[in-house]
């Protein structure tokens, strides 16, 4: 079940999350979204863009939270704008896997690190397209993954079947004798 929330930011990935004195990259989650619409605001820190439509944020231990607004972290703003406006307002998707990364340049102590899971453009439902893909790392302990959440079943029926196992070596007779 999802939280509703009133807009998905980067805090709602970092909420939670002990990130002073970071160590080590850490993956925080993951937001997807289907964007119909761009609004440039002015904030403390300077212009910043809220986009408006069906965002979807997974954390690693598997919760989620919905919104129709989303903020994200500049890193990947542009890119979602930039893709949005050759849309001409058709809507665009997006996903993208987030992580924090150690930098002592920062007041926070950490950059962003984010990689997409699919190229920006047009699409369908994010919560539809969230369940394509597997289940997200749980998280990263000092650059190692820790197992990963079972997916979700709908993502399990997505995901391609293992192969059949290698014939082994032909077995003769049971071991038990006949009477």
């Amino acid at each position: 079940m999802s939280q509703i929330l009133r807009k998905i930011s980067g805090a709602t990935l970092i909420s939670g999350v002990a990130l002073r004195g970071l160590k080590s990259k850490t993956y925080l989650g993951r937001i997807f979204g289907l964007v119909s619409g761009v609004e440039t605001i002015t904030t403390q820190y300077g212009l910043a863009q809220i986009f408006r439509g069906e965002f979807v944020a997974v954390k690693p231990d598997g919760s989620r939270s919905t919104a129709l607004a989303c903020h994200l972290p500049e890193i990947v703003a542009a890119l979602v704008e930039s893709g949005y406006e050759k849309t001409t307002g058709h809507g665009v998707r997006f996903g993208f896997d987030f992580y924090a990364v150690p930098s002592e340049k920062t007041k926070t102590g950490f950059v962003w690190e984010a990689f997409p899971l699919i190229e920006v453009s047009p699409a369908d439902s994010p919560l539809a397209f969230a369940e394509r893909f597997p289940a997200a790392p749980t998280a990263m302990v000092d650059g190692a993954t820790a197992e990963a959440a079972a997916p979700a079943p709908e993502a399990a029926a997505l995901a391609p079947e293992a192969p059949a196992p290698a014939p082994g070596p032909e077995k003769k007779g049971s071991g038990h004798k006949r009477k």
